[in-house]
């Protein structure tokens, strides 16, 4: 009989271990996808995809930008600061 089994705090992404990549950044491969994913479409955005300048989506590319910059944070330290901030940056981008 097939028992589900129970990971560990260290096997929660069985993927990619902690500090497996580099010695200073805990979720090597989580980090720079949020950077060059998340954040550069909000920099893309900023520079490109706004040509009426309104407010609005000048707003919403700023808080791409801060998700994907929080999200770097979160999966390079695993600090619970950068994993609050990195929930209430979505839901900021909901509200714009």
């Amino acid at each position: 009989m097939n028992r589900l089994r129970v990971l560990d705090a260290n096997e929660s992404n069985p993927g990619e271990t902690n500090y497996g990549q580099s010695n200073n950044v805990v979720e090597f491969h989580n980090t720079w996808s949020s950077l060059a994913g998340i954040s550069l479409f909000g920099v893309i955005g900023l520079w490109k995809g706004n040509p009426t300048k309104e407010i609005r989506y000048t707003l919403g590319y700023i808080v791409l930008l801060m998700i994907g910059v929080g999200s770097a944070g979160l999966h390079g330290t695993l600090h619970w600061i950068f994993q609050s901030s990195d929930g209430k940056f979505v839901v900021l981008l909901l509200l714009v």
